[in-house]
């Protein structure tokens, strides 16, 4: 099995922990994934299940985005409760400080770069 594969399932075993809801939710997490990102499911089976030899390459790419696309919106989320927080009293300067500069370097990451000319 190529190493790609494998990452892939790994990567998708990550994104389905963050969607899924509690116990027994694993079947409704996949077809929520499938629905949101517009992942074929038979495919988000496969990697559950039953791990494939190859992947198409498309799919891999699309689980990336669909997994940095969650990730970004977490970290937005984290931010907004952060800022909530703060403006409650909740929260002191150096710890909201803290969570923004966490999200501005998330944010750097997960940015595509610009192309070189």
């Amino acid at each position: 099995m190529p190493n790609y594969v494998e990452e892939t399932a790994d990567l998708f075993e990550q994104l389905l922990q963050l969607e899924r809801r509690g116990h027994g939710d694993t079947d409704a997490a996949m077809h929520r994934l499938s629905a949101r990102h517009r992942l074929p499911k038979r495919l988000l089976w496969s990697l559950r299940y039953r791990t494939p030899k190859t992947l198409p390459w498309d799919f891999v790419e699309d689980l990336k985005a669909a997994y940095a696309a969650t990730c970004r919106a977490q970290a937005e989320r984290l931010l907004r409760q952060a800022d909530k927080l703060g403006a409650a009293g909740g929260l002191n300067a150096d710890r909201l400080g803290q969570v923004r500069a966490l999200a501005a370097r998330h944010q750097a990451q997960v940015q595509p770069s610009e192309p070189s000319q």
